[in-house]
């Protein structure tokens, strides 16, 4: 079932198509094209989460503008210009086309084409609304993606309204999208899809929904976030095959306009590192990863990291159940102090 799109392929006498080790290591295999420098070649699997509401799509459509203009996200540089696919399955057609006019403003001309197929105009045009699920727009995407070269990155906004009616929580049923997206895959299409957190603050359902992805990136509000504030957001990597570096680093996103009215993509790295005894305190009074990120300017994988050192160190005790932590008394004594400050 899982296979279907690309099941016509013959199957191949294992032992004569498998190669000896050395033969391995020395063959000549092209490296996949750099699109977005660090963390998105040909062919990556891509998934960007999030709480409802923080920026999701605005970040999608700010990635896909600099995918086709070769203009920079701070520290995320273009290396090649390639085309992008953007399928929207939730914003009302007006709105996105909003969206898109302010992000377009003033940035450099497109040196690849950005195409965008809105599940609003398909139902105002009488087509069926984009769904995941089912094995024929599955199969309608391969198809079309095979038969053309210029398009090399699709977005999908959000798994959510692109998979209706999926159980999310069950890795069985991920199992024909997950195949789906490892044939892409071997076309050299790069995948990012959208999604949303769930209560708990992770992703929204199956962690097996991670197992083939190169890299993951959760986006977060930073302390005193009002929402007058817009589109500004922590973007955090949880995870990042085969890349390292400090442009893995977090940091603030945020749209704002130049003196000419334009729109512009503003970007500040995250400094936690003066925040350890402060998040240690707030872990230590029963606050959840949320909580915390809401009041310091921290990411996750920074609060996993204090929260790690402080249960070995003996300042911590975890419940094992609920995962919340507590003082011990030793902890206490030494991190108390530091919400007073607050």
């Amino acid at each position: 079932m899982a296979n279907e799109i690309i099941q016509n392929k013959k199957l191949p006498n294992v032992l004569e198509e498998a190669i000896e080790i050395s033969d391995f290591i020395t063959m000549d295999v092209p490296s996949r094209p750099i699109i977005l420098d660090p963390w998105l070649r040909e062919s990556s699997l891509v998934m960007i989460y999030a709480e409802r509401g923080i920026g999701k799509t605005w970040l999608g459509l700010s990635i896909a503008f600099s995918i086709v203009t070769g203009q920079p996200i701070g520290n995320w540089e273009i290396i090649n210009p390639v085309g992008v696919l953007y399928i929207d399955g939730e914003v009302s057609a007006d709105e996105m086309q909003d969206r898109m006019k302010k992000l377009s403003a003033g940035l450099s001309p497109r040196s690849a084409p950005l195409r965008i197929l809105s599940s609003d105009l398909l139902h105002q045009n009488d087509f069926a609304s984009v769904n995941l699920c089912d094995l024929s727009w599955r199969k309608n995407f391969y198809d079309a993606l095979k038969k053309q070269q210029e398009i090399k990155v699709l977005i999908l906004d959000n798994l959510s309204c692109l998979t209706p009616g999926i159980e999310e929580n069950d890795k069985v049923a991920w199992d024909d999208i997950n195949q789906w997206l490892i044939s892409l895959r071997f076309l050299g299409i790069a995948v990012i899809f959208l999604h949303h957190a769930g209560k708990g603050g992770k992703q929204r359902g199956t962690s097996g929904r991670e197992d083939a992805l190169n890299v993951v990136i959760n986006l977060s509000k930073p302390p005193g976030h009002k929402q007058s504030d817009g589109a500004k957001f922590i973007v955090s990597f949880e995870k990042s095959r085969g890349v390292c570096g400090n442009s893995l680093s977090p940091f603030t996103f945020s749209i704002g306009k130049d003196e000419k009215g334009n729109t512009v993509w503003l970007t500040d790295r995250v400094n936690s590192s003066n925040n350890k005894g402060l998040i240690i305190a707030l872990l230590g009074e029963g606050k959840s990863p949320n909580e915390i990120i809401s009041e310091v300017e921290c990411t996750k994988q920074n609060i996993s990291k204090h929260k790690q050192w402080a249960i070995e160190k003996g300042f911590l005790s975890e419940d094992g159940k609920s995962g919340v932590c507590r003082f011990t008394e030793k902890g206490r004594e030494k991190y108390g102090a530091y919400l007073d400050d607050i």
